[in-house]
């Protein structure tokens, strides 16, 4: 995901980049370096974003709705949450 990619999910969100980075589990510093283009998000904080942008995707997906997704992410540790949507996604496509 790149930086205008990253902006855009923010912006979408209507999130300032604390709260942002915040929900997603990072540091404000990482935001920045993600939407100036310094670096591309990897791994957890990819899986993370990647997810929220398929639930911004959706018609039906309201912004609440993505944060709460965010907020319950961040409680879970991120990770847990990112690897159990992913596998219902897998069960769902069986």
């Amino acid at each position: 995901m790149n930086a205008t990619k990253v902006r855009a999910l923010r912006d979408r969100l209507g999130l300032d980049r604390g709260t942002f980075a915040r929900l997603c589990g990072v540091d404000v510093r990482s935001v920045y370096r993600w939407e100036s283009g310094e670096v591309e998000p990897q791994g957890v904080s990819l899986a993370l974003l990647l997810a929220i942008h398929d639930q911004i995707k959706v018609p039906s997906a309201h912004a609440e709705r993505v944060v709460r997704f965010l907020a319950d992410t961040a409680r879970m540790g991120g990770f847990a949450l990112v690897v159990s949507r992913l596998l219902d996604r897998l069960d769902a496509k069986r």
